[in-house]
Parts: structure tokens; sequence; C-alpha cells
């Protein structure tokens, strides 16, 4: 018994399977024939007549059927039984052959100019989403630097009493120098901005200077557009510019300004302030010098914001 297992199973491993197609890009007739046959260990060969497809052949199928396999079977692999099948092709005119294949060619063209544009199109894409997450991530940077200022600007102070006398100004304050830069007031003392205004009253205004981008330039730049900045005060605990200062104008105005390295960080730090609705600033930029203007009424702010503008 295990000896007829054994030579059943050498037949069945004698015997593969086989199936060769050969498609043609020319358009089918409907006509299709077979023709079935033997091949003795590959020495012989099952040839099909196609002599009806008079225009050519579309399509060529060459395989074992079922009862080819069966046949390998029963005679050891010796002689397989094998089945050819053909379709004709339809009539074309050789312009119109010549046409399709150029068809065909643009088409495998167009194919690799648009995988070439998709590849390019996902590349930009990816680029464009990398500079996006960047400039996110800067932006909520400066966002979280704002917030840290406007909560220690929030912070409760030390009130003052009324009755604290005013703490004199230097001598040179009367009659102040031509390019109106003011010493630091000390923020502990209260200042009276009327007072102040009345004792540099009959100063002549200066000129213009020809850049700003220091806090003492900018303080020319302010008088010499009529905007007299009062009781400076130095904001130290600014974490968003080298330079801070707080000040007022005679009529209550409240004006910072912030002396930044380079004027694209005054820029972006103004872009995200803006973007941020947390106060009623109006902000105008000067190279690396950045104003902000609240307080007062309204007629009075925009009075000072076209002076500076």
């Amino acid at each position: 018994m295990t000896r007829f297992v054994c030579v059943v199973l050498m037949c069945l491993s004698l015997t593969g399977c086989l199936r060769v197609v050969v498609d043609s890009p020319a358009a089918r007739s409907g006509q299709r024939d077979s023709d079935s046959g033997v091949s003795f260990v590959g020495l012989t060969t099952v040839t099909a007549d196609a002599r009806l497809c008079t225009h050519g052949i579309a399509k060529v199928e060459t395989y074992m059927p079922v009862w080819g396999w069966l046949l390998g079977v029963f005679t050891g692999g010796i002689v397989p039984g094998m089945k050819a099948e053909y379709h004709c092709a339809a009539p074309t005119s050789l312009a119109e052959r010549d046409a399709l294949r150029a068809a065909q060619r643009n088409t495998e063209e167009a194919k690799r100019v648009a995988e070439a544009a998709q590849r390019k199109a996902e590349d930009d894409a990816k680029s464009a989403e990398a500079a996006r997450r960047k400039a996110e991530e800067e932006l909520d940077e400066v966002r979280r630097q704002l917030e840290a200022v406007r909560a220690t600007s929030a912070a409760p102070r030390p009130t003052t009493v009324a009755t604290t006398n005013v703490a004199p100004l230097p001598d040179t304050s009367i009659t102040p120098a031509p390019d109106a830069v003011q010493a630091p007031h000390d923020k502990d003392a209260m200042c009276d901005p009327a007072s102040a205004a009345a004792a540099i009253q009959g100063s002549v205004r200066p000129a213009a200077p020809a850049r700003v981008t220091l806090i003492e330039e900018a303080e020319v730049y302010a008088a010499s557009r009529g905007v007299v900045l009062l009781c400076k005060t130095e904001n130290k605990e600014s974490i968003v510019a080298p330079r801070s200062f707080r000040y007022q104008t005679e009529n209550g105005v409240q004006l910072g300004v912030k002396q930044f390295h380079t004027s694209k960080a005054a820029s972006r730090y103004r872009q995200a302030i803006e973007d941020v609705p947390l106060g009623g600033e109006t902000f105008i930029q000067r190279g690396r010098i950045l104003f902000s203007i609240w307080g007062a009424t309204d007629a009075e702010r925009r009075a000072v914001i076209s002076a500076l503008e």
C-alpha cells in the first residue's frame, strides 16, 4: 500500500500547470477560435490555425485544461494536453494604426508628466506644511511671552498716597537739551504730567532724527512731531525687548516704547500682539522701535497716533 501511494504521488508531481497570454493593443473583431492537442515531453507543439483572422490577431491564450492535466497525471507527465485560443483583430487602416500608436505614446508621456507633477506638488505641500508649523511655533512663543508680559502688567502695584510730594526735576529739565532725551523717572514716585509739561514749556521743538533705532532717538522723534513724552519709567521686567520704557503725555495718553534688536523682531512682535485681543493699544513701528498708545479719551489718543504716524 505504501508503494502504491508513493507511485501516485510521484505521478502527480511530474505534471505542472501552464498558462501563457499574449495581448496586443489591436481592437478585437469578436471572432475567436481555439485548437487542442497534446505535447510529447515538449518535442511536439500544439498548432492553432488562425487563417480566418485576415486583419491580424488581437490576443492569444495558451493553457493546460483540466483534461490535459489529468492526461499528464496518467501518462506520468509524458503526454500533457494543451489548448490554444485566439481572438481576431478588427480591420484598421494604416493611418488609424499609426494614430493609435501615437496616442498610446502620448498617453504614456502624459502619464509620466502627471506623475512627476504630482510628486512635485506633494513635495511642495510638505515644504509648505513644515514652514507653516515653524511659523505657528514662533507665533506661539511670541504669544506666550506676550501673555507673560500681560500677567506681569496686571499684577497689583503698591498704592501711592495722593499727598506724596512730587519728585523735583533736575535743573536741566527746565531748558532741555535739543535732543529732548529724558532721564528715567522713579516708578515709586508720583509724576504729574501737567507739572512736568509746564516745566519744559517754551522749549524749542527738536529736528527729527535721521533714523530711529534707540529709545533716545524715539524720544527725539516724538518731540519733533509735537508729542512730548513725560514721566519716563523703565520697565525692567520686560522679556520681549532688550529695552522698554513707559511714558505719559500732558493729556494723560499712555505710551510704551520698546527697542528691539532688529526690525523683523519688532514686526513679528507687533503682528503677534495684534492677533491677540488682550488690550486696546494702537501700535506704530519705526524700524527697531515699536510705539504702543492707549488710555485717555479717543480724540486725545487719535491726536497722538496721527502725530507719530
